[in-house]
């Protein structure tokens, strides 16, 4: 068994519990030193040092009080005796993520993405191409004759931008999330599951929204994504661009290792 202790822990005295202290969090994880487990055991120090967390690793090879049969299922994460998270290294904002479930609302933790304030700099890039877009859309339209029917996937794309572009329309979601099905869609009815995990896990950052395909009123969309077969599952960013397509049955960690890897 190998203990770390957080340079912040250094002066603590054993026992003592002081008015105001943080709550100290005790990282478990559970495995053998294979890449997955080493990549965890790394990204926890990082955050540790990162928000200067009153914490506590440790990491054991294996444990009386807990028996994992299934390799796959290592490194195994316990955050003050929780499990919550088996089989993977999660990215960054995903582990500050789990760390706020063992922690109170007003002890939460912000993520920090990044060095530099790169998300400023992307929202004023954004707000430029918007007004530049906006520009392009009017001389077109009064250039254009009204029977063109280039204008037509424009409409399309302008309803997309003023519904799921979070930058401009001032709704509170860091991305979307489009599924493409049918109710007599086999592999549909399977995901369920799946998308109501996603929405707990991303309630507040997620907005999901269901294409019915056999409504006629949904051509349009379908049409516009290319939607065929179902069921389809598009990821837009918080700009409303498309940064992922995929296609039939698709296991959760799968979705969420998308997702950690196009959302910032």
């Amino acid at each position: 068994m190998y203990v770390l202790k957080s340079a912040y822990l250094a002066e603590e005295i054993e026992g003592m519990n002081t008015e105001g202290e943080k709550t100290k969090l005790i990282f478990r994880v559970l495995g053998p030193r294979i890449m997955k487990c080493t990549q965890l055991l790394a990204l926890i120090e990082k955050l540790i040092d990162r928000y200067e967390l009153n914490a506590e690793i440790i990491h054991e090879e294996e444990a009386e009080d807990i028996k994992v049969e299934n390799f796959a299922d290592f490194p195994l994460l316990l955050i003050n005796d929780r499990v919550l998270l088996k089989g993977r290294a999660p990215g960054e904002k995903e582990l500050v993520r789990l760390i706020n479930r063992v922690l109170s609302s007003d002890e939460a933790i912000q993520y920090i993405d990044g060095p530099k304030p790169k998300k400023k700099f992307k929202i004023r890039w954004t707000m430029v191409v918007f007004f530049v877009a906006v520009i392009i859309y009017l001389i077109t339209k009064v250039s254009w004759s009204p029977g063109d029917k280039s204008n037509i996937p424009m409409n399309m794309k302008d309803s997309i931008q003023q519904e799921y572009n979070y930058t401009t329309n001032g709704k509170d979601f860091q991305f979307t999330f489009i599924e493409f099905g049918s109710e007599n869609c086999k592999p549909c009815q399977q995901m369920k599951p799946v998308i109501e995990q996603l929405q707990n896990e991303y309630k507040g950052e997620m907005n999901y929204v269901y294409v019915d395909v056999r409504d006629t009123l949904n051509k349009a969309i379908c049409d516009y994504y290319n939607v065929k077969p179902v069921p389809v599952h598009l990821l837009l960013d918080i700009n409303a661009n498309k940064v992922y397509k995929g296609y039939g049955y698709i296991f959760h960690d799968s979705l969420v290792s998308v997702i950690e890897s196009n959302i910032e």
